[in-house]
């Protein structure tokens, strides 16, 4: 299978997925307008931590504009944060053929962690912080709140499981 075929299929699965969260008789938006106005209903749900509307939201959206990264990753946040990590995989394999930034490996990682798979999880810490490198990311990685930072932190905590950084007992 090659590249294009292969983002079609995971871009295919993002439509599966949405079409089930939005449900069946869903209107897609056509106009920018109505594009903004269901962007502000996603936030205002997201905002109020009515987390299962802004996903019906966001599902709209995705369908509406099925190859927009930013909807995507939106989508898998949502999933993300209702607990769903096998489906928040869905929406970031396909924004990793779109756009493959290294925050989108560490949250796709932090799914695999959430399912159990350090393994996947380790994986895809290492192919984000080479795409970075590759593409000429400079990040102040000392600093932990940067991303390349989280990456290769949470990178040596998984290659090392037993590493204890806190103070000796005394």
């Amino acid at each position: 299978m090659n590249a294009d075929s292969a983002l079609n299929e995971m871009l295919a699965r993002v439509r599966r997925d949405a079409q089930r969260a939005a449900g069946e008789d869903v209107s897609l938006v056509a106009n920018q307008s109505s594009v903004v106005r269901l962007e502000e209903e996603a936030r205002a749900y997201a905002a109020q931590h009515d987390y299962s509307a802004a996903h019906v939201a966001m599902a709209r959206l995705v369908l509406s504009r099925p190859n927009d990264v930013s909807y995507i990753l939106e989508m898998a946040a949502s999933h993300q944060r209702l607990g769903r990590y096998q489906r928040a995989l869905i929406y970031y394999d396909a924004a990793l053929g779109l756009a493959p930034a290294p925050s989108v490996y560490y949250h796709a990682a932090i799914c695999h962690l959430a399912l159990d798979a350090p393994d996947a999880a380790a994986d895809l810490l290492t192919a984000g912080l080479a795409r970075a490198v590759q593409a000429g990311i400079k990040d102040d990685n000392t600093d932990p709140n940067c991303m390349i930072g989280r990456m290769q932190a949470l990178l040596t905590a998984l290659n090392d499981p037993y590493q204890d950084n806190s103070a000796p007992d005394r």
